[in-house]
């Protein structure tokens, strides 16, 4: 049972900046089930950028470090010179290191840390400056960790096979009701907004990365709109890393103007009506923590072409094409979708996910002290 007094509960928040990809989401969905599960707790969310606060609440404390230079350390490296003062100038209890990393903790603060992949320990596909932080830091957080956590059970079979830790519980990501199949008078009037015409291609690009395997996916639609496939399609690009793909990779320059656009950060409301407008939402991540974009889109009833990678078959369940993330894959997957009739979307596995995991989360937050109780007394 949960003790009367309030425990104060610390939250790795950078991924919750202004323009958050789906780490953040994923955080801050959690967020708002901890805040039902555990009605006692005190929140301090940490950053050196401002944030979006994902619950509003006297419970909840932002806590944007003001001090001279904060805002233009590196998020990595303020967590590391930063976080350890923060934390025990709130006296917390515990620490939830959200994004992989945890900051020197004293031996007063439970740590535990969420593992969303596992692929910056690949240097192939990932930046030298990232190899080393991660190389560096990684290690020591999971042997630092009283609990570990990771949001699919890839990641933690992963987890065991290449550095032997056991996750204390898989907390996956869920789909809120939000995302479901929604009129089309609604779909044509979000398209007016942006300014889009049907038919189009649709996908989300929260950062722009190798891995995110954008040029594939170009290749392919520019091939299909060469052959008169896909002659009337739009490719368009939603996420903060849209604008940057289109401006850095070679083929996206190459491709006839306006056939591909960036949409940049959309609103949760416009991102369920771009999901239900399109013909296919295609994911060619070559590899992925879990891929929530593909369970939103599933949710919408939309047809999904998605890499054939053991993350994305965890979101994309029997529902998704899965195609080899090369252009000639993505290019057959995009046809086998355009073809296919729309369907009314198959079962949601993951719709109560949110607040089943947010119940592993308490649980491990509050040291395992037995059921979450929802009043305080």
């Amino acid at each position: 049972m949960i003790s009367e007094e309030s425990i104060r509960i610390g939250i790795d928040g950078r991924e919750l900046a202004l323009t958050y990809s789906g780490i953040g989401r994923y955080i801050s969905e959690l967020c708002k089930v901890l805040d039902n599960l555990l009605p006692c707790a005190s929140f301090f969310i940490y950053s050196n950028l401002e944030i979006r606060m994902p619950v509003e609440s006297p419970r909840w404390t932002a806590r944007i470090d003001r001090v001279p230079g904060a805002k233009r350390l590196h998020p990595l490296m303020w967590l590391m010179l930063r976080g350890h003062a923060l934390c025990v100038v709130d006296h917390l209890d515990v620490f939830w290191g959200t994004t992989t990393i945890l900051p020197r903790l004293p031996a007063s603060i439970r740590a535990v840390v969420t593992v969303h992949d596992l692929f910056h320990t690949d240097r192939a596909i990932v930046s030298l400056k990232r190899w080393l932080s991660y190389g560096l830091l990684f290690k020591r957080s999971l042997a630092h960790a009283d609990s570990i956590v990771t949001n699919c059970e890839t990641t933690a079979r992963k987890l065991h096979s290449l550095f032997g830790y056991d996750a204390a519980a898989v907390v996956k990501p869920g789909v809120s009701e939000h995302y479901r199949p929604r009129p089309a008078e609604e779909v044509e009037a979000c398209l007016r907004l942006y300014g889009i015409k049907a038919p189009y291609i649709f996908t989300v690009v929260s950062r722009y990365e190798p891995r995110k395997n954008l040029g594939s996916l170009f290749e392919a639609f520019r091939g299909l709109k060469a052959d008169g496939v896909l002659k009337d399609h739009t490719l368009l690009l939603a996420g903060g890393g849209g604008s940057r793909a289109l401006a850095e990779s070679p083929l996206a320059r190459m491709a006839e103007p306006g056939a591909i656009r960036s949409l940049g950060q959309v609103p949760d409301d416009h991102l369920v009506l771009l999901y239900c407008g399109t013909d296919a939402f295609v994911f060619p991540s070559t590899h992925e923590g879990f891929g929530i974009p593909v369970m939103e889109a599933r949710a919408c009833g939309t047809k999904v072409v998605a890499s054939d990678i053991p993350e994305l078959h965890e979101a994309g369940s029997d529902d998704a094409i899965y195609v080899t993330p090369t252009a000639e894959g993505i290019r057959n997957g995009i046809i086998r979708a355009v073809g296919q009739q729309k369907t009314q979307p198959g079962p949601k596995p993951y719709a109560n996910a949110w607040g089943e995991s947010g119940v592993r989360l308490a649980k491990l937050l509050t040291d395992g002290r037995g059921p979450i109780e929802t009043s305080c007394r």
